[in-house]
């Protein structure tokens, strides 16, 4: 099975997250949840974005990478939400990764990577897959049955 670190969201590693990694573990995988808030949780959502704020995001995401110091790299990355930014770098920047796993990420709009990731992903991710399709639609010599499977997903 898998070895997972599963990052927690604003809110903090509440027994819910702890009780999703609990699943993970009956179903067989080792699951790491390392506490980037030191302890501390959030009955809402914007108590915990408060909290992110007042550490700062910068601090909740190295706090994350750090957490995963001494442990294998060949491992599944996961995140829910504001645990998805760690989960993303240590992916990115770690050796060996088996997976990544992003549960209702997001980045807030007010950091300023926030708009290099999401114009990279319009650019490369929209525009870049479409100018892919034409580029191989140019230089396809199939059926025009084989024509419309390929358009199929736009």
């Amino acid at each position: 099975m898998s070895e997972i670190i599963l990052f927690h969201h604003a809110q903090g590693l509440t027994d819910g997250v702890r009780a999703f990694a609990d699943e993970l573990r009956a179903a067989g995988h080792t699951v790491h949840t390392p506490d980037v808030y030191d302890g501390k949780t959030f009955d809402t959502l914007e108590d915990g974005i408060a909290y992110a704020k007042e550490i700062g995001f910068g601090t909740a995401l190295e706090r994350g990478v750090a957490a995963a110091e001494g442990l294998s790299a060949e491992m599944v990355y996961a995140g829910f939400s504001l645990g998805a930014m760690p989960a993303v770098k240590l992916a990115i920047t770690r050796p060996g990764v088996k997976g990544v796993i992003l549960m209702h990420s997001v980045a807030p709009p007010s950091e300023p990577q926030t708009w290099v990731a999401q114009a990279y992903l319009i650019t490369f991710g929209t525009v870049g897959v479409f100018g892919l399709y034409l580029f191989l639609l140019s230089r396809w010599t199939a059926s025009a049955v084989s024509y419309e499977f390929v358009l199929a997903p736009l």
